[in-house]
């Protein structure tokens, strides 16, 4: 009886350890799961009341310029612009030309007042000393040294048409310069007085033609391509290896008055276009 006894606590106090062990182990195997913390992404929101900005090109500029000249009329033009209704006509015409872009009424607005812009600003330009008007590219010709000057007269915005063309210059005579408007207006008249004007045009032409041709005689004469030579011969810093160069520009009487010119100065002006043209050779 005690052996029976003592058999039955200890298997009654193995199986009660063995149930607290596996009951400890199943507790501690049970990890506490914490709570998800997803990040929060904020959504961007674009700015309201911005819009894309207006990407143009010189071929939807030439297109605004034509839709103006069809509307450059008393009827939708007064003394101070085009008319509100005639601006919507005019943007419903550009889109229908231009159908790959979608442009609102103050952008293409914003492009006639830019436009309008540069035209004055070179009008004004070539007026300046020293600057003058290439009109097969419709760029300004000006030596370097006079960029600067142009650039205290009308702000930095100018330097773009450093070597950029404006080939719209004029068409937009037509619409902004008095006497131009008068020309692009000769389709209203009478055949016969149309006929009469274009005849007086052409006199004139020939008669400008004719001062041109006695100025060039007359400046090829002056500075000639010899007197050009003589002068490399004594300007300081030149490098005789640069003669070959030099050559090129003096082909053209222009070319020759400029330097020449410059070299009076003696203030280092000459050299210094001279090279600036050498550099732009091939």
């Amino acid at each position: 009886m005690h052996t029976k006894g003592s058999t039955m606590v200890q298997s009654s106090s193995n199986t009660k350890g063995s149930n607290m062990v596996q009951s400890s182990s199943n507790t501690t195997g049970k990890k506490k799961q914490s709570p998800k913390q997803g990040k929060r992404i904020r959504k961007r929101n674009s700015p309201k009341g911005t819009k894309p900005r207006a990407q143009w090109n010189a071929l939807l500029e030439k297109s605004l310029v034509e839709i103006l000249h069809e509307h450059d009329n008393p009827y939708h033009r007064g003394q101070n612009g085009w008319s509100g209704e005639s601006w919507t006509e005019m943007v419903n015409m550009f889109h229908q030309r231009n159908q790959h872009v979608r442009f609102d009424k103050s952008q293409v607005h914003d492009k006639e007042k830019e436009l309008k812009r540069d035209y004055r600003m070179l009008k004004d330009a070539r007026e300046q000393s020293g600057v003058g008007w290439i009109a097969s590219e419709f760029k300004l010709d000006a030596e370097p040294f006079l960029w600067d000057n142009l650039a205290i007269s009308f702000g930095p915005r100018i330097l773009k048409f450093k070597k950029k063309s404006f080939p719209l210059y004029d068409t937009l005579a037509d619409l902004y310069h008095k006497d131009n408007q008068r020309q692009s207006r000769v389709e209203h008249v009478e055949v016969n007085q149309r006929q009469s004007r274009v005849e007086h045009v052409e006199v004139n032409q020939r008669f400008v033609n004719i001062k041109e041709k006695e100025v060039n005689n007359e400046a090829a004469q002056q500075f000639t391509i010899s007197k050009c030579t003589a002068a490399l011969r004594t300007l300081e810093g030149f490098d005789p290896a640069e003669k070959p160069k030099a050559f090129v520009i003096f082909k053209t009487v222009e070319n020759r008055e400029i330097f020449l010119s410059s070299i009076e100065d003696n203030d280092g002006s000459a050299l210094a276009w001279l090279r600036s043209e050498m550099a732009m050779l091939p």
